[in-house]
């Protein structure tokens, strides 16, 4: 288990590693599209063998996944700086916010309709929407499980502490009697 979660972890920072060269040399989009998609993967698969693990990786795999959604929507919203979008039927230059909102809006398959990516970046676009979908169900049924697990255990802590309590005031009132008594 140990060596599985380790190889994906090295698996992941080394894809991380392609990425972020791929996108500094300006690679073909659709194959950063397709590191992004395996990276996402590569997490899919350590979920349950850190859990199987350890309960305790939870706020890591959670945080884990933030980065790597946010890590996917600026690489994209590079893409799409770098190929210019569609407005108005023209193709035109684009700042960097605004390649940044055309990311958001795609991952989060919102889509108002007043940007659309160039023909040779609509496969890209879509590869986005899909790892949007799929990063949000992942994302969110490890949050469940996370509060899940964070409301178990806080539930056996009050229950612990209200037994604490009902033994001291046991104890308050047995002292009061005794106190009274002398």
């Amino acid at each position: 288990m140990v060596l599985w979660i380790c190889l994906l972890k090295s698996y992941y920072f080394i894809l991380f590693a392609i990425s972020i060269i791929a996108v500094a040399l300006n690679v073909w989009p659709l194959l950063v599209a397709y590191i992004l998609c395996v990276l996402l993967f590569v997490i899919f698969l350590r979920v349950p063998a850190e859990l199987a693990w350890s309960q305790n990786f939870f706020s890591s795999l959670v945080w884990i996944f933030m980065v790597n959604i946010l890590y996917s929507i600026i690489v994209y919203a590079i893409l799409y700086y770098r190929s210019g979008l569609i407005q108005n039927g023209n193709l035109i230059e684009i700042s960097f916010l605004q390649s940044l909102y055309f990311s958001v809006t795609t991952w989060t398959t919102l889509g108002y309709g007043d940007f659309a990516p160039p023909e040779h970046m609509q496969l890209v676009t879509s590869i986005e929407a899909l790892s949007g979908y799929f990063s949000m169900a992942i994302f969110i049924a490890l949050l469940a499980l996370w509060l899940n697990d964070a409301f178990k255990s806080g539930g056996n802590r009050d229950e612990i502490c209200l037994k604490n309590r009902k033994t001291s005031n046991n104890a308050n009132s047995a002292d009061a009697k005794n106190h009274a008594a002398d």
